[in-house]
């Protein structure tokens, strides 16, 4: 009986990670956005225990009267707490390319009365932001899924002020999970340089500053 079980679920872990392995392959080679039918997962109490918006802002630093940009915002859990954070004076500028997230963000942010939220269709490596406008920009869960990934760091680079931070966080069992060492490579030929790390190897966030950061404060960025 102990042999036929340890049978069953060594059978069964193995479709598991077959899949698992299969997905991510496919997603390597074809990045894509999470379907909208996913969104209920991502807002998920679930979710947010291991993945707290709060827990990303403070690590972004973002403050009273900030403008934050969350890229593929969503159903909008880290959007609304950045506009909780930043207050009336704030700003949150909310990215995602599906109109169905966000037809349903809206209505959360009108539910709440928030009205420092701009809600946007857009595209992570063409943001509807004039250059210099942000503080921080996050991005969870996003860039692995991003076709021209360059060019969406060269976009936050872009909206970004020159004191501004970049945060990008990646977590498992998201199937186009990379390590943290890929995020920073890809980053650092952007013009970004790593200065925080929180988190472990398969659940991670890394805090960047672009060049501009350092030549602002008069050190050379190299």
């Amino acid at each position: 009986m102990f042999r036929a079980f340890v049978r069953a679920t060594a059978f069964v872990l193995g479709i598991l990670v077959g899949i698992q392995v299969g997905v991510r392959v496919l997603f390597r080679f074809r990045p894509a956005p999470t379907p909208p039918q996913m969104a209920p997962l991502l807002g998920s109490r679930a979710r947010v225990r291991y993945r707290d918006p709060i827990q990303v802002l403070d690590f972004a630093g973002v403050r009273r009267n900030a403008s934050v940009v969350d890229v593929g915002c969503g159903p909008g859990v880290l959007t609304i707490e950045a506009a909780r954070r930043v207050g009336p004076q704030g700003m949150v500028y909310a990215i995602d390319a599906n109109p169905q997230v966000l037809d349903r963000l809206d209505r959360r942010l009108a539910d709440i009365g928030a009205t420092n939220v701009k809600v946007s269709l857009g595209q992570a490596d063409r943001l509807p932001i004039p250059d210099r406008t942000a503080d921080v920009v996050v991005m969870i869960s996003m860039l692995p899924v991003i076709k021209d990934r360059g060019a969406a760091l060269k976009e936050a680079r872009r909206v970004l002020k020159p004191s501004g931070i970049l945060v990008v966080g990646e977590e498992l069992p998201e199937p186009d999970f990379v390590r943290g060492r890929t995020i920073q490579r890809w980053a650092e030929e952007s013009g970004f340089r790593l200065v925080g790390r929180q988190g472990r190897a398969f659940r991670y966030m890394l805090k960047f500053v672009s060049d501009e950061y350092f030549q602002a404060l008069g050190f050379d960025a190299r």
